[in-house]
């Protein structure tokens, strides 16, 4: 990722201005978590946990290398199997592009978040 100029420079600046600063001791679910590229922001806030989904195992291997302390699974966005109100914060950086419904993935995301949770991801188009 980190070669991606537009990634580097534009995307993951404007990412990182909307990730909440109140994380510590919250749950976070990212989806499309990768090699796990975008969880240092993420993990220097000291969550409670941190859960990382992808549907391709070897990336999940290589984040968990990275972060010992993630927990991972391999899951497509669009089938969330997580218990209802799971979630403080679920973020997703450039995998939403890849949705095919996008109603039943975000009402999945929307039923895992607790009550204040938030969502934030970004797209490469709609």
């Amino acid at each position: 990722m980190d070669a991606n100029v537009a990634h580097v420079y534009l995307e993951k600046p404007a990412m990182q201005k909307l990730i909440p600063q109140d994380l510590e001791h919250k749950s976070i679910l990212c989806i499309g978590v990768g090699a796990g590229d975008e969880l240092g922001d993420l993990i220097r806030q000291n969550p409670r946990r941190i859960v990382g989904i992808d549907v391709s195992q070897e990336l999940l291997n290589i984040a968990r290398e990275k972060f010992p302390s993630l927990e991972t699974q391999k899951m497509d966005m669009m089938s969330l199997s997580f218990a209802p109100d799971s979630f403080d914060f679920v973020y997703s950086s450039l995998t939403m592009h890849y949705v095919k419904d996008w109603t039943k993935t975000l009402q999945g995301v929307h039923r895992i978040l607790k009550k204040r949770g938030a969502f934030i991801f970004s797209t490469h188009h709609p």
